[in-house]
């Protein structure tokens, strides 16, 4: 009993340092929840080991999402009389442990099911979980070109990161019959094995070295420099473009107060959505006193998001200022800003912390969690598709999809703007050599590069190229833009149009 407890121990430590302690664990599957909460619109679930909150080497993130139009029930009486959705049955008789057929009855409701998602068997018309499969990749794959594959019952994109799977809903969610005799089975086989030397979990990639690990706990950074860490490489992982679900998240908040930890990131989320607010709500046309009291409220929302982190806020206050061509005012803010880039910032993304950051985490350690990503980190700007603030150079861009971007770049291309509008060519010069210098720090840095960074560079620079007059670096900078964006996601090829059509 007190080798397998040392054994157990050693274990657990081991786990420790390879996956993360359990605090550590908690940040990121809280994380992960108020990703799929803000994520409202599309009701993203987190699944697998990355919304356990477990970083295992070359797992990919597992995004299921709920469709509306069927209601799964496990016995026929439970079907109401008339439903809204397509009622399915479970039929459990001839399938394997763990699977179902899905029986179809159009009887109860005025919608009906396409003749190719259906298929007979001796007991009726079930859902045909292949052809069901096949018309969620080509949906998927009409909208998003990099989903190209099928991966098991998920739709796959082509860098294998992604596993996006349609889920059908059943009624009552929380049913879940436990089979006690196949734990047991599962139990006493991995005791088995453990007696007879067969230690089954080192075939795993993540944790094969464990014959040679030593028993000491390698822990070099603080707990905010740890927290800080895991909530950065979780939110880089999938979707999490918060939307304007501020109550419901104020909501969660209020349920999760009595920790520190998860009242601290839900916050965070919750400032984060402040920021989208602004992006869906128009000032209406009409007497001044409606169109004050919406400024004021798009304001306050603005200025409650600049708590979000070092200067995301900021800039999407200046954004808002610069469209209603308040251009003193927007440049005043940029040039703060600016002055934020240092070299201790920490940027959202699957990086690991510098030396730098982690002394700067250190230096405010006994602060609170909020605290640290307020004052350290720097995020991708989001705009959402259609926003209102995003500058009207860039409209193209937001028809479509959301438009992400690095906030340095799109600082430096938004004091262009308002310099071009102020007629100071000097200025112009400085903003667009600052833009360069970007392009070139990218492109020399040793860390992973994404193309949506290098595309947005070549298009910001191309429209202030073009701006300015300098039609042929423009179109220089487009072409290369355009044969970045594979999937046409971008404005890169319609700028590149119409810039061939008026030279």
């Amino acid at each position: 009993m007190s080798r397998q407890r040392d054994d157990s121990l050693h274990f657990y430590e081991y786990l420790c340092q390879k996956i993360g302690s359990e605090e550590d664990v908690k940040a990121r599957r809280i994380t992960s929840i108020v990703c799929d909460i803000g994520s409202g619109r599309f009701r993203p679930i987190r699944s697998g080991s990355n919304g356990e909150g477990l970083n295992l080497k070359g797992s990919d993130v597992d995004l299921m999402m709920i469709s509306s139009d069927f209601a799964v029930y496990e016995y026929f009486s439970d079907i109401p009389a008339r439903s809204q959705k397509i009622p399915l049955v479970m039929d459990t008789d001839d399938t394997q442990p763990c699977f179902t057929k899905l029986k179809i009855l159009c009887d109860r409701t005025p919608l009906c099911i396409p003749d190719k998602l259906s298929q007979a068997d001796h007991k009726g018309i079930v859902l045909s979980s292949k052809m069901f499969k096949e018309i969620q990749l080509d949906r998927l794959s009409t909208k998003f070109k990099y989903f190209d594959k099928l991966h098991g019952p998920c739709v796959a994109d082509n860098n294998d990161q992604l596993d996006l799977v349609i889920c059908l809903k059943k009624n009552n969610l929380f049913y879940l019959r436990f089979n006690e005799m196949n734990r047991n089975k599962l139990c006493n086989l991995i005791k088995m094995s453990y007696q007879q030397g067969i230690q089954c979990l080192f075939a795993t990639e993540t944790l094969m070295d464990y014959p040679k690990y030593s028993g000491e706990i390698n822990q070099p950074l603080c707990r905010n420099a740890r927290l800080v860490n895991e909530i950065k490489q979780t939110i880089s992982c999938g979707i999490y473009a918060v939307e304007e679900y501020i109550y419901m998240l104020l909501s969660i908040l209020l349920h999760y107060s009595r920790g520190g930890m998860s009242a601290d990131i839900i916050t965070f989320f919750l400032l984060r959505a402040h920021q989208i607010v602004p992006q869906r709500l128009q000032i209406p046309q009409g007497s001044n006193k409606l169109k004050y009291i919406k400024y004021q409220n798009i304001i306050s929302h603005l200025l409650v998001g600049v708590h979000t982190d070092t200067v995301t806020g900021w800039i999407m206050l200046a954004c808002f200022f610069y469209e209603r061509k308040q251009y003193i005012k927007t440049l005043s803010i940029i040039n703060y800003v600016v002055l934020k880039f240092t070299d201790e910032k920490i940027p959202i993304d699957k990086s690991s912390l510098n030396r730098k950051q982690i002394c700067a985490l250190n230096m405010i350690a006994n602060e609170k969690l909020m605290t640290s990503l307020q004052t350290l980190t720097t995020h991708t700007l989001v705009f959402v598709q259609r926003s209102l603030i995003i500058p009207t150079e860039l409209q193209l861009d937001v028809q479509k999809h959301d438009f992400l971007i690095h906030p340095k770049l799109f600082a430096h291309f938004l004091g262009f703007l308002c310099c071009y509008h102020l007629k100071d060519s000097a200025s112009c010069n400085y903003f667009i050599h600052q833009l360069l210098q970007v392009l070139k720090n990218i492109i020399n840095s040793k860390k992973r590069i994404d193309a949506a960074d290098v595309h947005y560079i070549f298009i910001c620079i191309g429209i202030a190229m073009q701006m300015i007059g300098e039609t042929n670096s423009a179109r220089n900078c487009l072409q290369r833009a355009s044969a970045i964006d594979v999937y046409n996601l971008t404005s890169a090829n319609i700028l590149l149009a119409e810039l061939n059509f008026n030279d």
